[in-house]
């Protein structure tokens, strides 16, 4: 990649608004794991294989003043899985429950409207 803007900051020592899609893209393939769905989610590798962090941002309007507003219909429904190696066995951390691996290399999680679940693929 080739960047004419130095070490990807404007005048005012921001990042230009290029940068965090070029950086996404170089770092696409820095771990095996790949989220899909309209998450927003962190990737940390532990002893045992990888946890990945789910946020969804979905129905959840919260006005300058008042009570958030919840739409309870905007559950979202993501997949984990992995270009490299195996998953053995993943727990959601959030529950402490055993989660059904759909096939070797991934599995669905279903999250609620504001809802995080924090999960541990175990590798094999």
């Amino acid at each position: 990649m080739f960047a004419a803007v130095k070490d990807l900051l404007g005048e005012d020592e921001r990042m230009v608004p290029l940068a965090a899609h070029a950086l996404s893209h170089l770092f696409v393939d820095a771990t095996p794991v790949k989220v899909s769905g309209d998450v927003e989610y962190l990737i940390n590798r532990n002893s045992t294989g990888w946890v990945v962090t789910l946020l969804n941002n979905n129905g959840v309007y919260k006005p300058q003043q008042g009570m958030a507003q919840v739409d309870r219909s905007a559950y979202v429904t993501t997949t984990i899985s992995l270009s490299k190696g195996r998953i053995n066995s993943a727990v959601d951390w959030t529950t402490d429950k055993q989660l059904p691996v759909i096939s070797a290399s991934g599995l669905s999680v279903q999250l609620a409207p504001g809802g995080i679940a924090v999960i541990e693929l175990k590798m094999k």
